[in-house]
């Protein structure tokens, strides 16, 4: 007798469903959201031909511009699927995609970390056209710790765990410029001429492997920048008055080695400043290294040098970039 054999596994009904296109009372089609289709949704947005049931009053709670919009529609009949008005976006479906699951789903954006900063420009777009508000506040603060205006905020351990997933640090600049954000220009550009000058031509690379196109407008403030930041950092007057040569009061390196060391001699300082004024590293948060022959108490001294000249050229950091100090960019309205 031949053996039974098992039927295939038969497709969940509700996935055929969100593939077949579905027709709106005018016979315009449109398929399902396999992301977002809400069953006791009351309204159904409808995106380049895919279709979000989702609720009004969730909606309209959250934009103004989406509560305005709906307490004016007066539908067409043939406009209506399974009972719900059917109103049209002309968004990007994934922007428009983003901004529900944000709202919807708490969760979802809560650790701006994990998403890219490109990702986040478009929330933010997203927030801005439909004036949803508490959105666009938290991703600005987000964006304030990301690109901050103190030296303390910037070194903190708090915001260095919390930096974007493929940070690319022009796109910060992008939206300076593009949503009138001024407070986060100083810090953007700053951190964009940390990355090498083919990376900022060619579009910062990603983990996934796509690269991110820059912009003329963009790339102009980021080059002027660093231009402006060398020039103050190659000043004579301004090296002079940080990096002092010392002369070593321990001697012995240490208790085990017979070497004695050089103190900061005029040399040493001088590699020290070119590594600054190379970008090298990101000099508000890193030290020159190259230090195997200098005791504790002289790496300490050249510390000290180094915490003073950052804070230095934090405070003067707006002006490099638009000529106006830190208390004017937190004056503006933003």
């Amino acid at each position: 007798m031949e053996a039974s054999r098992s039927p295939p596994p038969k497709r969940r009904r509700e996935d055929d469903e969100r593939d077949t296109p579905l027709n709106v009372s005018s016979g315009q089609e449109f398929t399902k959201s396999a992301d977002l289709w809400m069953e006791d949704g009351n309204i159904i947005l409808l995106c380049h031909s895919v279709g979000f049931r989702v609720h009004r009053g969730v909606l309209a709670l959250h934009s103004s511009v989406l509560r305005d919009m709906f307490s004016i529609i007066a539908p067409a009949e043939d406009q209506i699927f399974d009972g719900c008005v059917v109103v049209t976006l002309h968004d990007a479906v994934e922007d428009l995609l983003l901004l529900l699951k944000t709202l919807y789903f708490r969760r979802f954006a809560q650790t701006k970390s994990k998403f890219r900063l490109q990702t986040l420009r478009r929330l933010l777009e997203m927030a801005r056209k439909y004036m949803v508000d508490d959105l666009l506040d938290e991703i600005k603060d987000y964006l304030r710790l990301i690109f901050p205006s103190t030296l303390t905020v910037y070194r903190s351990q708090y915001r260095l765990e919390s930096l974007c997933q493929d940070l690319d640090p022009m796109v910060g600049v992008e939206i300076a410029m593009e949503f009138d954000f001024p407070i986060i220009r100083p810090a953007a550009p700053y951190m964009s001429s940390l990355i090498r000058l083919e990376t900022r031509l060619d579009g910062f690379k990603s983990s996934d492997g796509s690269r991110s196109p820059q912009l003329v407008d963009v790339l102009r403030p980021v080059f002027v920048f660093e231009r402006n930041l060398r020039e103050h950092m190659e000043d004579d007057e301004h090296n002079d008055r940080w990096y002092e040569e010392r002369t070593c009061e321990n001697k012995a390196l240490s208790d085990l080695r017979d070497e004695f060391c050089p103190g900061l001699p005029a040399w040493l300082l001088s590699y020290a400043r070119r590594w600054r004024h190379n970008l090298s590293a990101d000099i508000f948060l890193d030290g020159y290294s190259e230090l195997d022959e200098v005791c504790d108490k002289c790496i300490s001294k050249l510390r000290e040098m180094e915490g003073e000249l950052s804070s230095s050229l934090w405070s003067v950091l707006p002006m490099l970039d638009r000529g106006s100090g830190w208390s004017d960019w937190r004056s503006i309205p933003q």
